[in-house]
């Protein structure tokens, strides 16, 4: 599946379809705001926006699932983030703060029951296999919500 028919998925109407991967390569990280804007998708950095709540004195934010998935549901009803379909980066930062069974019920919720008016494209390094084990990985590929970023000829 490529990316732009991913989308064309989660902006759909089929409401227990909202959430996708787009894997990228090494050389991608980083370069997920020029992708977006290439997809037609409004973006947003998690970690960034984030940190940009944070009170300057705060030393500790207490990353837990919970504390991910209500930052991503804040996003989605964000109406400052454009579009049907958002994309969302930096989400790997903060996955390694979880612990593996943490990191596993979160893969579990946000792929079978994080259902919200928007669809959710985020991105994820291709390399991270800690944070995305293989059996997850392929329990997104049966479902067909993961894609690889392969960048157009003269893009990016």
């Amino acid at each position: 599946m490529n990316p732009q028919t991913l989308i064309d998925t989660l902006k759909g109407d089929q409401f227990g379809i909202r959430t996708g991967v787009l894997l990228l390569s090494n050389e991608h990280l980083n370069l997920e705001a020029e992708i977006a804007v290439y997809l037609g998708l409004g973006h947003q950095n998690i970690c960034a926006r984030i940190l940009s709540q944070t009170p300057l004195k705060k030393k500790l934010l207490g990353i837990n699932r919970t504390y991910i998935l209500d930052a991503l549901d804040e996003m989605v009803k964000d109406e400052n983030i454009p579009g049907r379909c958002i994309f969302i980066s930096g989400i790997d930062y903060l996955l390694a703060a979880l612990s593996h069974e943490e990191l596993l019920h979160f893969w579990d919720f946000f792929r079978d029951t994080f259902r919200r008016a928007r669809g959710v494209l985020i991105s994820f390094p291709k390399n991270a296999s800690l944070l995305l084990p293989q059996d997850i990985l392929n329990k997104w590929n049966e479902i067909e919500r993961i894609t690889l970023w392969e960048e157009p000829q003269n893009v990016l």
